[in-house]
């Protein structure tokens, strides 16, 4: 775990930002064109269709043709493309391929960067070249790969198979997919926010943040997107994590019985295989790689009370006295969008809650703290101080054209901070000042997905294009 713990050391700031901005993936998410303007002329959010060119037949990563060695894995170039199986660590190893000549710059939103000048500890495995397969091996685990194809096993350090390719990565247009065998024992857990049985086996899955109010147990996709699988055969896990802001797909034995697979509509092949042997270690070890949460505070484990919607002020505190009279432990109470203004973000409504800071300030002498809601959205209206400060400083998600892309949401048609870029989110977070300075203990993000009124899905649904501190990225 050294070069996990160093790893984590160096990043604790940038991963508090990351965790405060999670479910705020700062992405361009859908087009608007001149026939979805309102009477007012601001801009309605709709699904632009667009001409869908022919299926591109697929391409298979195929036979090794060259390899050479990295300071900590190797590089092999392949018949269409090109595979890097880098060590982390000895129980964590990292793949990546291309159909191109070349591997792209990789940013990763979500693993930890390797501090400048440091070495990964352990991280410099054993190569062997054989006629039949590259091999290659840690204090942990073995990796082989079939000269034929391309195709990657991943072994425990005493030959025990663990994990298999059942086919060569392959690509179809933009799209890839990583296949492997499925032992009829073996047993899938995690990716996230997903509904119906623990055990995903037999299940597919889509990961694309959705609003999907109302949700069933056979409701697919959900609210979050997180590519991590857990597996679990005779005592033994391991766990692949796929680092791709892409839409994704996983398909964990309903298309066929023998075989999983996972993939994206674009982007890097580029996933991480964590051993434990025991799920409990994968877990830390993928915590680790990806970043931890600090404690809470010991308040936040308290009872809470909330729903939509208490208003106005005279309600909430009945609310809370109401608790009190009959000694019904109360630690929290959340203010759902009807203390805002007209639903406008970092405002209060002053005919509903005439007194906010003295509520707020009433309840903390009670043992009670507060928590608002702010909807990661910004009315498009000039003179409402939000907009005005974010519009100075460029601070919205654009169109592919450059233009601010716009949706409508709760307070009418508003824009969406990028909070891809350190500009954004430091103007971001001082607007919640005055709200702390109040005594506002907490903040509820929502609408996060991002949300938008205007198509089926009540989600944003292209997402096109990002900004990333003065970068260009495309996410879908």
């Amino acid at each position: 775990m050294a070069y996990l713990r160093l790893l984590f050391q160096h990043n604790m700031i940038r991963w508090i930002a990351a965790l405060l901005l999670a479910c705020a993936s700062p992405v361009l998410i859908s087009q608007t064109s001149p026939d979805s303007l309102n009477v007012s002329g601001a801009p309605q959010a709709r699904q632009v269709e667009r001409p869908q060119p022919p299926a591109a037949p697929p391409v298979v990563l195929g036979a090794v043709s060259a390899s050479h060695p990295l300071p900590n894995g190797i590089e092999i170039a392949s018949e269409n493309g090109r595979l890097q199986i880098t060590v982390l660590q000895n129980d964590v190893i990292r793949v990546r391929a291309t159909h191109g000549s070349e591997f792209p710059q990789k940013f990763s939103y979500a693993v930890l960067p390797v501090p400048a000048g440091t070495q990964p500890a352990g991280a410099k495995p054993q190569v062997r070249e054989a006629p039949d397969r590259i091999e290659m091996s840690t204090g942990s685990l073995q990796v082989r790969v079939d000269r034929r194809d391309s195709t990657i096993s991943f072994l425990a350090a005493d030959g025990t198979p663990m994990s298999r390719d059942a086919a060569s990565i392959t690509w179809q247009g933009e799209a890839f997919s990583v296949t492997k065998s499925m032992p009829e024992d073996e047993h899938y857990y995690g990716l996230g926010d997903k509904a119906g049985p623990l055990d995903h086996r037999n299940q597919a899955f889509t990961m694309w943040n959705t609003d999907a109010y109302a949700w069933q147990e056979s409701t697919d996709p959900l609210y979050k997107t997180l590519g991590f699988l857990l597996t679990l055969r005779k005592g033994t896990s391991y766990g692949i994590f796929l680092d791709n802001t892409y839409r994704q797909h996983w398909d964990l034995g309903k298309a066929s019985a023998e075989e999983y697979s996972f993939g994206a509509d674009g982007g890097e092949v580029d996933y991480y295989f964590i051993y434990g042997p025991r799920p409990k270690q994968v877990v830390s070890t993928f915590t680790a790689l990806v970043g931890r949460a600090p404690l809470p505070p010991l308040w936040s484990l308290g009872f809470q009370q909330c729903r939509y919607s208490y208003f106005p002020e005279a309600r909430v505190r009945d609310v809370v006295q109401t608790f009190k009279q009959k000694k019904i432990p109360l630690d929290v109470i959340y203010l759902d969008i009807d203390y805002q203004h007209e639903n406008r973000v970092f405002t209060i409504d002053p005919q509903r809650f005439p007194n906010f800071t003295g509520m707020i300030r009433d309840f903390a002498k009670q043992g009670v703290r507060t928590i608002t809601i702010t909807d990661l959205h910004i009315k498009q209206e000039p003179g409402y101080a939000p907009y005005d400060t974010g519009k100075a400083i460029d601070a919205f998600v654009k169109n592919p054209d450059g233009t601010d892309y716009a949706g409508r949401v709760w307070p009418g048609i508003s824009v969406f901070p990028d909070f891809a870029r350190k500009a954004v989110r430091d103007w971001w977070g001082g607007l919640y000042k005055e709200f702390v300075n109040d005594g506002v203990a907490g903040f509820w993000n929502d609408m996060n997905e991002p949300s938008v009124f205007d198509v089926s899905s009540k989600t944003a649904e292209s997402r096109d294009n990002a900004t990333r501190d003065s970068q260009c990225a495309g996410h879908a």
